[in-house]
């Protein structure tokens, strides 16, 4: 299956792999290809055993994100191995793996300080938007490049700071309109 979030893609598989890196490394390239984007092979790391779980464990607490804690991760990686199950991609001791996981993240954000649900990235980029803005956020004009989860949840904080108007543009429009549409007082800008 695969994970994505805001800044990494996960390939988790579980099993025996007869496949040297360099398989995995040309179909990397390939896919980042087909986004225009490029792909570096010193970026790769592999774990396997309980070192792969332990990664897994850490990335869905949100220790491995850019904001210790992220509270969108979780969710992503939830969304990734439904959408594995639905497809048909994951197995019986698979699916185990992940509902340990997903069962143990609670206890882990908690004794780590990571209570708060709404602890995102997009909630990080509003408060430091508030924090030098001040008292004047209320006369400014804010534009959210993105549709994403770290978009998407910058733009439902910015409302509580009341800007003079909240925009959202990415690189598909329609999406862009979707997000904007679910959001009162959002504008799309294609």
């Amino acid at each position: 299956m695969l994970l994505v979030t805001c800044n990494r893609v996960e390939c988790i598989w579980l099993g025996e792999s007869s496949a040297p890196d360099d398989v995995f490394d040309r179909w990397m390239h390939e896919r980042a290809a087909e986004h225009g984007a490029s792909f570096e092979t010193s970026a790769v790391a592999r774990y396997e055993g309980l070192d792969a779980v332990r990664h897994l464990l850490r990335v869905a607490t949100g220790l491995e994100s850019q904001l210790q804690g992220d509270s969108v991760i979780l969710g992503q990686v939830r969304m990734a191995w439904s959408k594995a199950r639905r497809s048909g991609f994951t197995s019986t001791a698979l699916d185990r793996v992940f509902e340990r996981v997903v069962n143990s993240t609670r206890h882990v954000r908690l004794d780590a300080g990571f209570d708060d649900a709404s602890r995102t990235i997009g909630r990080a980029a509003a408060d430091v938007l508030d924090e030098r803005l001040g008292s004047r956020c209320g006369t400014a004009r804010v534009l959210v490049l993105g549709s994403g989860a770290a978009a998407t949840s910058a733009l439902d904080a910015l409302r509580r700071f009341a800007p003079n108007a909240i925009a959202v543009s990415s690189r598909t429009d329609a999406r862009a309109e979707d997000v904007a549409r679910k959001r009162v007082g959002v504008q799309c800008v294609p």
